[in-house]
């Protein structure tokens, strides 16, 4: 009699285990344990079944994040292809960059002194693309910058077959010969010399003018201002493609 009055009280403290913890899973579905209830279901929280609580609802387990970030990380890569794709697309498109006003146009012929004491014109070059870069004889951080730039744009010069043609200008500002100015900048086209300023005024150009000049004389692009070396060298090969 005694061992069954045990097994009851027994049976009686489990089921009361069972209820409380099924009431505790409605009121907070995170707490340790709890009956399931439909009511109160939380997807991606992980439940369990205390005791012998009856299974009447299935066990749902934690999402897996690894599956969702290789979804995600799939989404950006398809964004990245097809931004690299647009922007290809309007690379290729891309008209070619403003010559300058009034061109093409002839450009005036001349005969110089360069620096080594040999004569240069610009009759001499014809059939081959030039560049003309008028300078000022004196060094300075924006000189430098000037002849970097030129620097840049020579290997693509030399592909192409175009000559590169440095012109110095009659200048107040001019502090240094012809040869120091070559020594002091380290490059290797020819330097002309227009200290009377007669080019300079048949070009109209100022103190940092480029142009580019096509294989038939005519100016094809013209800047004013620092032209950034692949600008250059795109009109370089531009004019010697036609």
């Amino acid at each position: 009699m005694a061992g069954e009055v045990l097994s009851h009280r027994y049976m009686n403290i489990r089921r009361c285990i069972v209820s409380a913890t099924a009431v505790e899973a409605k009121r907070d579905p995170e707490a340790n344990g709890g009956t399931l209830d439909p009511r109160v279901w939380r997807p991606g929280l992980r439940y369990s079944v205390s005791l012998d609580a009856p299974s009447r609802y299935p066990r749902h387990s934690e999402p897996r994040i690894e599956s969702s970030n290789h979804g995600r990380w799939a989404v950006l890569a398809i964004i990245a292809f097809s931004i690299s794709v647009s922007l290809i697309v309007a690379l290729l498109a891309m008209p070619s960059p403003p010559a300058g006003p009034g061109l093409p146009r002839r450009a005036p012929d001349f005969s110089l002194t360069t620096d080594e004491g040999s004569f240069v014109s610009l009759s001499q070059f014809m059939g081959r693309p030039v560049v003309i870069h008028f300078v000022i004889l004196v060094c300075c951080s924006y000189s430098a910058l000037e002849v970097g730039y030129m620097k840049e744009v020579e290997p693509v010069a030399t592909d192409v077959g175009a000559v590169l043609i440095s012109i110095a200008m009659n200048s107040s500002y001019n502090y240094f010969s012809p040869q120091e100015y070559r020594n002091l900048m380290g490059f290797n086209w020819t330097l002309a010399l227009d200290l009377d300023g007669v080019v300079q005024r048949l070009y109209s150009a100022l103190e940092t003018s480029t142009y580019v000049i096509d294989a038939k004389g005519m100016i094809r692009y013209q800047d004013d201002e620092t032209t950034a070396p692949s600008l250059l060298a795109q009109w370089l090969r531009g004019v010697s493609n036609n």
